[in-house]
């Protein structure tokens, strides 16, 4: 991958908590660990404001007192 980049990695989760779990998990019984829809929306709507309107972000450059279980990387992190 080239190019700016920003890995983000949230303590206790994993890719299904963005994707599958909060859509499918209820009705099959499973609990997600934390509304994972609160944290990527404004990291999402910070990438869309900085790269398509030109708008830079402190969010996307250094750790949120707002988001601590959110860990920032400008290269691949945390993952095996």
């Amino acid at each position: 991958m080239t190019g700016w980049k920003r890995w983000i990695v949230v303590t206790d989760s994993d890719h299904q908590a963005f994707t599958d779990i909060p859509l499918m998990g209820p009705p099959l019984g499973i609990k997600p660990a934390k509304c994972s829809a609160a944290i990527a929306r404004p990291y999402v709507a910070a990438f869309l404001d900085q790269h398509r309107k030109a708008r830079r972000q402190p969010l996307l450059d250094k750790p949120s007192t707002q988001y601590p279980e959110v860990k920032l990387c400008p290269e691949k992190c945390g993952q095996s």
